[in-house]
């Protein structure tokens, strides 16, 4: 992992709230996340502030700074990326999965759970995890190189 001149490890998370799950995973990652900033990127302008309340609280708890990013242009989500150490597309369900093949191509390792589509488009440059056994998705959170 390329190192970031920032004062947190920058971890991004990709996918809606609760639309396509995986934010259960939050619930078992806090240590793992511990001392990182979190990005989400969400494609509204706005959001249910109690959603956003939710987890910012969840942040302050894990000490984990949580940051949503709205609406972003291309070119801002590409900058994203390319400052991220790890991004997290937790879906439990894609019809081609566009954002595992964006951190490939900016270099950035990608854990996803393990759908036969992200197989099939990004084969194995992606870092699986089993949707029912979440510690092997928190282990790939600590240790992504493993």
């Amino acid at each position: 992992l390329r190192s970031i001149p920032t004062a947190r490890r920058s971890r991004r998370f990709g996918g809606a709230f609760g639309y396509k799950g995986g934010m259960e995973l939050l619930d078992h990652a806090g240590p793992a996340l511990s001392g990182c900033r979190l990005t989400f990127i969400v494609g509204t302008a706005t959001m249910d502030e109690s959603v956003a309340s939710a987890y910012h609280a969840w942040g302050e708890e894990h000490d984990v700074e949580v940051r949503f990013q709205h609406r972003v242009t291309d070119v801002e989500k590409f900058k994203l990326l390319y400052e991220a150490d790890l991004m997290l597309f937790l879906s439990r369900f894609e019809g081609f999965g566009y954002p595992p093949v964006e951190a490939l191509y900016c270099g950035v390792p990608c854990v996803v759970y393990d759908l036969p589509v992200l197989r099939e488009v990004s084969g194995d440059k992606l870092i699986y995890a089993s949707m029912d056994a979440r510690q092997s998705a928190c282990a790939s959170v600590r240790n992504p190189a493993a």
